[in-house]
């Protein structure tokens, strides 16, 4: 057992280079669509459950051994990978897999929305202008500007924007359209 840097890691987060790789395997195993090396190393290190370095050497090894396989920018699980997956993931702490997934969730679905959304924050006199859009192959179909106070609230409206457009654009669609939302 080899133990991996602890810098940044928070407690209970994993300090043990093996589980860091089981909690790989497991994470891209469970996405329902692949997860880019940015995004994965953002959803391990990110919030602390392990260290950035070690997170990063441990997804060199398994790519090396062709448990992983990065295709066109994205990690994909190969069947030795599934195999350690459902194997060993039950050796990392339940809690931890499951914040990281989720964390790994949302970072999937900002890569996603980054494809078809564009947000630009322009800072102003009296505050922060947000401009969001989202396009498709026709060009920009829906589009959302405001001024707000201050840079963090830009950069929340940012997050947001990136992380539901789809529930704001059809919120605003049904709004402005009259049409009631099911709950």
């Amino acid at each position: 057992m080899q133990d991996a840097f602890t810098a940044g890691v928070i407690p209970g987060g994993l300090t043990d280079i093996s589980q860091i790789k089981i909690l790989i395997c497991y994470i891209i195993g469970e996405l329902e669509r692949p997860i880019s090396h940015e995004g994965l190393l953002e959803a391990l290190s990110g919030k602390g459950y392990s260290n950035y370095f070690e997170a990063a050497g441990a997804l060199s090894e398994l790519e090396e051994a062709g448990h992983i396989e990065l295709y066109d920018g994205r990690y994909l699980l190969s069947e030795s990978g599934r195999g350690i997956a459902s194997l060993l993931a039950s050796d990392v702490a339940l809690t931890v897999r499951e914040r990281v997934l989720d964390y790994a969730k949302l970072i999937c679905r900002r890569e996603l929305a980054l494809q078809s959304c564009k947000v630009e924050l322009t800072q102003l006199e009296n505050g922060w202008r947000f401009h969001g859009a989202v396009s498709d192959r026709g060009g920009e179909f829906f589009a959302l500007e405001a001024v707000l106070p201050s840079v963090e609230a830009a950069r929340e409206a940012r997050d947001n924007f990136l992380d539901r457009a789809e529930e704001i654009i059809l919120a605003n669609l049904n709004f402005l359209t009259g049409e009631k939302q099911d709950n």
